[in-house]
């Protein structure tokens, strides 16, 4: 358990992904951190940055801009390749993408799910 009995707000993970476009083998270690207001706030900011006017922007590009935008502040220790491809941005493989996403969203379900537990094992405060 985390801070204040809470579950941890980080977690380590690796990938080995091949590239769908390049064929190219990605692999590497990652830590992802729970986003606290400071980086929902970058996140936000970003994703606003990319999408610039939405009007124009399709709806799988939201989508893929939402995803640039979270792994870009909430994972704080990565592979250089990572660094170098503009964490994610400059990389032609999409699937490494949602590779690294679904990583960090997975850890999201679980944190969420311990807290729920958490919470039904607390007695009511009269």
């Amino acid at each position: 358990m985390g801070i204040t009995g809470l579950p941890e707000f980080s977690f380590q993970f690796t990938i080995d992904s091949v590239g769908e476009v390049t064929g190219e083998k990605w692999a590497g270690s990652f830590t992802y951190v729970r986003p606290n207001i400071r980086a929902l706030s970058d996140i936000g900011r970003y994703k606003a940055a990319l999408n610039g006017d939405s009007q124009g922007v399709e709806a799988h590009v939201h989508a893929m801009n939402s995803v640039l935008a979270n792994l870009r502040y909430t994972l704080v220790d990565y592979p250089r390749w990572w660094y170098d491809a503009g964490y994610g941005i400059e990389l032609y493989d999409l699937n490494v993408i949602l590779d690294i996403y679904t990583k960090c969203e997975e850890f999201e379900r679980k944190f969420e799910k311990e807290i729920k537990e958490t919470a039904q094992k607390k007695p009511e405060n009269k």
